[in-house]
């Protein structure tokens, strides 16, 4: 995940074994941003799949 000005929040979800095989993924920002920002998620690679994306804070 990056924001629009591409700055890094997250990267690198390591594999899982099988396409059904799903993990919990979890990234901690040291600084928030402040304000209203654009979040944008890159999927790279083959047989990728999101089944959910949350926020808490």
């Amino acid at each position: 995940m990056h924001l629009a000005d591409g700055t890094a929040l997250a990267t690198a979800v390591p594999p899982t074994g099988g396409p059904y095989a799903y993990t919990t993924v979890r990234a901690d920002l040291p600084t928030p941003p402040a304000g209203v920002r654009d979040l944008h998620l890159t999927l790279r690679g083959g047989g990728l799949r999101l089944a959910r994306l949350g926020f808490s804070g």
